[in-house]
């Protein structure tokens, strides 16, 4: 059985309208077909570059290890004191880095007060004892719901 022809109302095109409508139309389905097409490859190639941008993340990822508090083949029992003044000194040192670099970068008198207060404390163990107690002391008066139980 042979298929009859489509047929189109052309209204009040004349026959040269209806041509260039219909080149119109065929146009823009070839322009609708490349642009899904585009965007295919656009949506493949982002898909890639994320599963890169991912693989490359966890590549480029840092586990840092602070020195170890305590050297295993060297102290068999190790104060327990000492190691908590080393590790509170690191985290110190770390936060009178940061301090400092914010200074340099907007001066304020409590970020100078921070850095004297910070290089007081890592001078030697009594100044860190000193400073340790006296920040827990106020830690205690401003947040004493932290020290309960």
């Amino acid at each position: 059985m042979e298929k009859s022809e489509p047929r189109i109302i052309a209204g009040d095109l004349s026959n040269e309208e209806l041509l260039k409508w219909m080149q119109e139309k065929v146009w823009a389905s070839q322009q609708l077909k490349e642009a899904l097409s585009l965007k295919e490859h656009y949506e493949e190639a982002l898909k890639e570059n994320n599963d890169r941008i991912e693989a490359l993340t966890n590549r480029a990822a840092l586990e840092l290890v602070v020195e170890p508090l305590v050297n295993a083949a060297t102290a068999k029992s190790p104060d327990p004191m000492k190691v908590a003044i080393r590790a509170f000194s690191y985290v110190i040192k770390c936060l009178l880095e940061d301090a400092e670099r914010l200074q340099e970068l907007e001066p304020t008198r409590s970020t100078a007060n921070n850095i004297r207060s910070g290089n007081y404390a890592t001078r030697d163990q009594q100044a860190f004892l000193k400073t340790w107690a006296t920040a827990t002391l106020l830690s205690m008066r401003e947040s004493p719901e932290l020290f309960e139980g």
